[in-house]
């Protein structure tokens, strides 16, 4: 049974402007795929291999697809989000640490939706792009951009979360 605290820290300026830049991510990735939709070939990219190289064709419809998946991470993260007591943390929560816990916690899931976002707003955008010829694929760049943007802010979540405990 989870004897937590069952509170919800109010979001500070910051996080606020991270939820922000995240749902800005989002509608402007729909803006582009609704945009180009009508642009496309019949056939484009649908996956890229490690090194940003398409290796799987689809029909236009799947430019559709990430945006939807985007879409679904989002809301199940927001959500979850309102629920920092059922996070896992790494230290005991207790009723004088709660809150502070749950902010940062809450601050990672702000940070790692925005990072979901910005990494399907660029395979999106990259993909409208190959499609139309301008590019020939993701970049040799675009991995190690992932594995920064996602491991980031789980670093900088761990030394404030062990900081005062």
């Amino acid at each position: 049974m989870n004897n937590r605290p069952d509170i919800n820290p109010k979001p500070t300026k910051l996080d606020k402007v991270i939820e922000f830049f995240a749902w800005a991510g989002l509608l402007l990735m729909w803006f582009l795929a609704l945009r180009g939709y009508s642009d496309l070939p019949e056939q484009i990219p649908m996956h890229f291999n490690g090194k940003g190289v398409v290796d799987r064709m689809g029909s236009k419809e799947s430019i559709f697809v990430v945006p939807v998946i985007t879409s679904l991470l989002f809301a199940g993260l927001t959500i979850l989000n309102n629920h920092p007591r059922l996070f896992n943390y790494p230290v005991d929560i207790t009723p004088e640490n709660a809150a502070r816990q749950y902010a940062i916690a809450q601050r990672l899931m702000r940070l790692i939706k925005l990072a979901v976002v910005i990494i399907f707003l660029l395979i999106t955008w990259r993909t409208l792009e190959i499609s139309k010829g301008s590019m020939d694929n993701l970049g040799t760049w675009f991995l190690p951009f992932v594995f920064g943007i996602t491991t980031l802010p789980l670093i900088w979540y761990l030394f404030k979360a062990f900081k005062k405990k």
